[in-house]
């Protein structure tokens, strides 16, 4: 369920083209382009020119000391935009999309070491939005907790021990890059810590980052 779950959610951001990611920057702030992307530092990898722009690439706009922009460009007609607040000693993020039976509602929070996920989930049959899952990305292990439409359960980066306790399935991903290949070892585990299902892909990726394969690798040919 939540495997299902989480690939229709990295397909539905990594394929949708938002309008307000496409805007002119209106204000005169510091913009620049790049090949990659370090999330954990909102960072951009390898600064390219855009005199002959080629895709896919990532625009950063440092507007302020506490407010920053990350525009990904998966093509000439697909890009998506992401807007960070600075809060103390992590950055914020939030954001909708359109899915096939509710509005998901993104909540992201960015530390040095560590990137946490809710997303919610509400349509006309659910008044109160309600938690689908919890990912967190901490070094090069990626854990997704299925929390099976969890109400009244509000995003916080301080909730990791609620949010271990109150899942009801785990998926995780150990993940390698070596010699411009990417390796993901998955493993599903249900509430009682049981390994149910195990499996290992691989992905040529070059000379990216397993950040920069998820929002382009969709764009990678078979």
């Amino acid at each position: 369920m939540i495997k299902s779950l989480v690939s229709f959610l990295f397909l539905l951001n990594a394929c949708a083209s938002e309008n307000s990611a496409v805007k002119e920057n209106r204000v005169n702030v510091e913009t620049a382009f790049f090949e990659d992307i370090n999330l954990f530092a909102l960072e951009g990898v390898r600064k390219i020119s855009l005199e002959q722009p080629l895709y896919p690439y990532v625009q950063i706009a440092n507007i302020n000391d506490t407010a920053r922009s990350i525009i990904y460009h998966a093509s000439g007609e697909v890009s998506y935009r992401r807007d960070y607040t600075k809060e103390k000693n992590y950055w914020s993020s939030s954001f909708s999309s359109n899915g096939d039976t509710c509005l998901i509602t993104t909540y992201e929070y960015v530390t040095s070491n560590m990137i946490m996920t809710f997303h919610y989930c509400s349509n006309d049959n659910i008044k109160n939005a309600v938690l689908a899952d919890v990912i967190i990305l901490e070094g090069s292990t990626e854990t997704f907790y299925d929390m099976g439409n969890e109400p009244d359960f509000k995003p916080d980066i301080n909730a990791i021990d609620l949010v271990r306790k109150k899942s009801k399935s785990i998926f995780v991903k150990e993940i390698t890059i070596t010699n411009g290949i990417l390796t993901i070892h998955e493993r599903t585990i249900n509430g009682r810590e049981k390994k149910i299902d195990e499996q290992i892909t691989r992905y040529k990726i070059g000379n990216h980052s397993y950040f920069w394969w998820r929002y382009f690798g969709w764009t990678l040919k078979k």
